[in-house]
């Protein structure tokens, strides 16, 4: 049953007689220009109206549409006006105005829209102001967003609607926020480009469980008298405010749960201890940030990312018990994993003590020469290693609950001998000189991907473990094919971008595979002999420009679109005949 009729370039003629549609959408279409040309159909029929880049859309005559639950017009330059008549609009729920620079104003006296629920205004660049008595004729708002409306400068008199629960304001410079107070069932608060200078209680209310803020460009410091009122604040967001330089332990309340600092150019102190219910702990592109001491960060962290700090200088993580996932990148001074002792209880500072972590990921930590295994806890379940230049060894035998394991571009790193037995999934990286036969003892491995080896020419037999069910090989540039009957779990292999491969022979394959996807080899010329295959059920090849042929028995294995960008590939018919494969 048809649900949606889409005009496009002035097609007028598909919507001619078409009643019981729930959805509309005009695009380009340049004869539509007001609602007024929708009168022949019946307007009950239409819940979903949306009309898309139509430069001769001037005016939109709402109440022409009374059943219209979802009203959405996107990019249309020359819209001036919204108009109404002397009814409310009892069925709206959702109206979205995007990128119509020249919407000047809304109808005098407001929308009367008792239902609506979201009301977005985005891109609307002469737009001078909100809709009039919003508090009163908008009762069931819930969500606004105000997103680059350079020429608002404030709320219509009155206030915001009381219902409201998320207020997003994003570059709409002029506006002067104010009145939040009287919000009682604001959660949700999103604040970007503007000037603000500070936070106090009068702008805030104390009903916030989240707050972003974001390119304040302004704002220099939280103290005390800046969200510590917020009581019910769960999660903050702060980013691009490249004035900010300090976080005062006062400016936060205890409630946090989630907080995340991204690219606070000035940023050079914060106290975060007395965040005991803090959980989630996100710190990226804080050049300036210099030190924390320990006692900063709360015990209670389960989630822990430090990411492009350059000039931090932390001394241990030990305490940090409760804390599951680790991640970090480009904290070249962070000392997280010394095996120096510790003068007051003798052991050493390594990780060993957070028995809750299960994830840890490290990249680009140059000073990193091994870990040994008292350093890891034997928790841990996911472990990232990448562009680790100095790493020669790492010790992960008595990791016994480790599944997945990621190195890459760890060029000292010459033995895998050290891998726990329990991994089920491995990816390898930038690897040189690897003698695969020392993964043979990996016998719980289900899935492996090896990328990038350049000195690989091929997997011997008897190289890879048996009970592999999912191999992904890319960009070996000396790989010759050599085969993987003797993987005789294997149902998924993917073979990509590897120059020197010139057939794929499928003698060579395990009669368990299930799917071959073969992509990017430039010099692959045939693919043959897959009938013993018998489990074969998907194929997909793309980007073998040389490749010419593939026999007619294997369409069935073929689903749309799964052969692409192969223009020689010809379907051959029989007795030498062949045709363009399309």
């Amino acid at each position: 049953m048809l649900d949606v009729i889409n005009v496009s370039e002035g097609d007028e003629s598909r919507i001619s007689g078409v009643s019981d549609l729930p959805c509309l959408h005009f695009r380009r279409d340049p004869q539509l220009k007001g609602m007024e040309q929708m009168s022949h159909l019946d307007p009950s029929s239409f819940t979903e109206i949306k009309i898309e880049e139509c430069s001769s859309f001037k005016r939109c005559q709402l109440d022409l549409l009374p059943r219209v639950s979802t009203l959405t017009i996107e990019h249309c330059p020359n819209l001036e006006s919204l108009c109404i008549g002397e009814g409310p609009l009892p069925a709206l729920c959702h109206l979205t105005i995007s990128h119509c620079p020249n919407l000047v104003s809304f109808p005098k006296g407001g929308l009367a829209a008792s239902d609506l629920t979201r009301l977005v205004l985005e891109g609307c660049s002469y737009l001078k102001s909100l809709p009039e008595n919003m508090h009163s004729l908008l009762p069931s708002l819930q969500n606004l967003q105000l997103i680059s409306l350079p020429e608002v400068d404030s709320f219509p008199e009155g206030g915001l609607p009381s219902k409201l629960h998320t207020l997003c304001i994003e570059d709409c410079i002029k506006l002067k926020v104010c009145g939040l107070q009287a919000l009682p069932s604001l959660s949700c608060f999103i604040f970007t480009g503007n000037d603000v200078e500070s936070f106090d209680e009068e702008t805030l209310p104390s009903t916030l469980t989240t707050l972003v803020i974001n390119r304040l460009g302004n704002l220099k410091s939280l103290d005390y008298k800046g969200l510590h009122h917020l009581t019910s604040l769960q999660v903050l967001g702060i980013e691009g405010c490249h004035k900010l330089e300090s976080i005062s332990e006062q400016a936060l309340p205890s409630s946090l749960e989630n907080l995340d600092l991204r690219n606070l150019e000035s940023l050079d102190y914060m106290g975060l201890h007395h965040l005991t219910s803090l959980q989630r702990l996100y710190i990226a592109g804080c050049p300036k940030l210099e030190s924390i001491s320990e006692l900063a960060l709360p015990s209670s962290l389960k989630y822990l990312y430090l990411r492009n700090l350059e000039s931090l200088d932390y001394k241990g993580l030990h305490h940090l018990t409760s804390l599951y996932t680790l991640k970090i990148k480009s904290c070249p001074k962070v000392e997280f994993i010394s095996e120096q002792v510790l003068p007051s209880s003798r052991e050493y500072q390594g990780l060993h003590h957070l028995t809750s972590l299960t994830n840890l990921s490290i990249k680009s930590y140059p000073k990193l020469e091994s870990i040994s295994e008292r350093a890891l806890p034997s928790s841990l379940e996911y472990l990232h290693l990448c562009k680790l230049e100095s790493l020669d060894y790492i010790g992960l035998q008595h990791l016994t609950s480790l599944h997945k394991l990621k190195i890459g571009s760890c060029p000292k790193l010459e033995s895998l001998q050290w891998l726990p037995s329990s991994l089920e999934f491995l990816q390898l990286w930038d690897q040189q000189d690897r003698d695969y036969k020392e993964l043979r003892h990996l016998t719980s491995l289900r899935k492996m991907q090896i990328r990038r080896s350049l000195k690989l020419e091929s997997f011997q037999e008897g190289t890879l473990p048996s009970s592999l069910e999912d191999l992904e090989i890319w960009d070996l540039e000396d790989l010759e094919f050599k085969g993987f009957r003797h993987l005789t779990s294997l149902r998924e292999l993917h073979i990509c971008s590897s120059p020197k491969l010139e057939s794929v022979p499928g003698e060579k394959l395990p009669s368990s595979l299930v799917s071959l996807q073969i992509s990017g080899l430039i010099n692959l010329k045939s693919v043959m002999g897959l009938q013993h295959l018998t489990s074969l059920r998907k194929l997909i090849i793309s980007d073998c420009p040389q490749l010419e042929s593939v026999p007619r028995e294997w369409l069935p294995l073929f689903r749309y679109d799964d052969i692409r960008r192969c223009p020689k590939l010809n379907l051959v018919i029989g007795d030498g005949l062949t045709i363009p494969f399309s």
